[in-house]
């Protein structure tokens, strides 16, 4: 069975489990794929989308930075199977994905996470992904965290105006105005 099949199969599954031709969009240049195996087991794997893969969702806020869209990609998903998790697989998952988006030029990040999945939440905010927004997305009416990295140095801060959520490296705590801290 595969890791996304039998994560579905578990009660407390949150996440959307979708047909062959949506992970098939991770590929080339649409984004990538990257996986976690123990000997011949797939284990975990995690996708990037990229230009012009990045689902519309995030379209208000990519206007709200004023940023070129092919310069931003999404963290799509990320599943570690049962019995590997807690071992460090998400997170060689997560690095991976960082390094291959920073390679390509993704200078801003997006993810989504349901609200209940708080090792995800604690992995991506140690990852520099902070909160922007919560709410229902998606074709299947979701709850969702939706969650902002942006590849800039420390103290690098964006106020989202019409979104009302701080993001950067200085975690919303700050009364700096916006731009370059110095």
């Amino acid at each position: 069975m595969s890791v996304a099949a039998e994560e579905s199969q578990r009660a407390s599954c949150q996440m959307v489990v979708q047909s062959i031709d949506f992970y098939r969009r991770f590929s080339g240049d649409g984004g990538a794929t990257f996986i976690a195996r123990e000997g011949e087991q797939v284990i975990g794997f995690s996708l990037l989308a990229l230009a012009p893969n990045v689902n519309k969702l995030w379209r208000p806020y990519i206007a709200e930075l004023g940023v070129d869209i092919r310069t931003c990609g999404v963290a799509v998903q990320s599943i570690v199977r049962a019995g590997h998790r807690g071992r460090g697989v998400g997170g060689a998952l997560a690095r991976a994905r960082l390094d291959h988006a920073e390679r390509c030029g993704v200078q801003h990040l997006f993810s989504t996470v349901h609200p209940s999945n708080a090792p995800s939440l604690r992995l991506l905010n140690r990852y520099g992904f902070q909160e922007l927004d919560r709410k229902v997305v998606y074709e299947e009416r979701v709850p969702r965290v939706l969650l902002y990295r942006a590849a800039q140095p420390a103290g690098w801060l964006v106020r989202l105006r019409a979104h009302g959520a701080w993001a950067g490296s200085d975690h919303g705590r700050s009364d700096r105005a916006t731009g370059t801290a110095g």
